[in-house]
Parts: C-alpha cells; sequence; structure tokens
C-alpha cells in the first residue's frame, strides 16, 4: 500500500523543507547547510521524501494523494498544501524511484494570479528522517566545501565504498 493513498497521512507531523531540515538539524546539535543536504542526496545518502519538479520526467509516475487527504489542506503554501497542489496536477514525484540524481536547488517557481514569481522548496523530508543525522553527522564532517562559478558554495564527499 503506498504511504499517501492512507486518508489522514502526515497530519500530525509537518512536512519539512530543505531549510527547516537544517533548521531541525541544528537544533539537535548537528550542523548541516542546504548545500551539503543537496549533496546527501546526489549521493543517495539522505533521499527526500518528495519532490515538485517543474516538469515531470518522460515515463516518471506521479505519487497520488488520497482524495480525503486533499479536501483536508486548504493552507497557502504550506509544504503539504505544495505536496497536495503538485499531486492533483501529477507533478509530485518520489526522488528515490527517480533512478538518478536531478538538482532541486533553486526549488520550484510558481505565478500567482497577480503574474508576481514565488520561490518555493520541491523537495521535502519527513521530519522522521531526523532520525539518521547521527548516521550522517560524520559524513558531513567530511565534506570539503568549494566555491563555484555563481559565488556559491558546493560541497563534495568522497566515494562511501
Amino acid at each position: 500500500m503506498k504511504l499517501l493513498d492512507l486518508p489522514l497521512a502526515f497530519t500530525q507531523s509537518d512536512l519539512l523543507s530543505p531549510d527547516d531540515f537544517v533548521s531541525r538539524a541544528d537544533d539537535r546539535g548537528v550542523r548541516l547547510q542546504t548545500e551539503q543536504l543537496l549533496e546527501l542526496h546526489r549521493r543517495q545518502v539522505l533521499v527526500p521524501l518528495f519532490r515538485i519538479p517543474q516538469h515531470r520526467p518522460p515515463g516518471a509516475e506521479p505519487v497520488p494523494v488520497a482524495p480525503t487527504a486533499a479536501d483536508r489542506y486548504r493552507q497557502y503554501r504550506s509544504p503539504i498544501a505544495l505536496v497536495i497542489e503538485g499531486a492533483q496536477g501529477a507533478q509530485l514525484a518520489d526522488p528515490a524511484a527517480a533512478g538518478r540524481f536531478r538538482s532541486w536547488e533553486g526549488g520550484l517557481t510558481l505565478q500567482s494570479g497577480r503574474g508576481i514569481t514565488h520561490r518555493y522548496a520541491s523537495v521535502f523530508y519527513s521530519p522522521y528522517q531526523l532520525l539518521a543525522l547521527r548516521a550522517i553527522e560524520a559524513l558531513v564532517q567530511e565534506m570539503e566545501g568549494h566555491r563555484d562559478n555563481d559565488g556559491g558554495v558546493r560541497f563534495t564527499l568522497k566515494p562511501l565504498y
């Protein structure tokens, strides 16, 4: 049974954007940057639970959301509202099933009815994934940061095996 087929999935715990995940990690004493979280995903160490791609890759199966759950959430642009909206538009994807890594830097760009562009997170983690923090803490400490051409920081991790 798919988790989102359950009518009240995620009603007790909020989904976490990458920034929320980093903040919650810090609350637990694990220093983590969003760019490191991206590298952990790239290396398949800590993969987000959901992704809302700007364009769904051909052949990718959308993740459904139970209609009973979709009817309960109307919070404007909250993580669960974005996930439900993505599912209703057949845009919600399972990053673990995608096969290959796709960067989620920059997030999701959406236009309001007034033509204003807004950026939102395009991936979401389960708060239960925070349980893996201690296991990945050593990997985070092994990462090397480098400035890229855009002035941002990219982290790399040596091969795991």
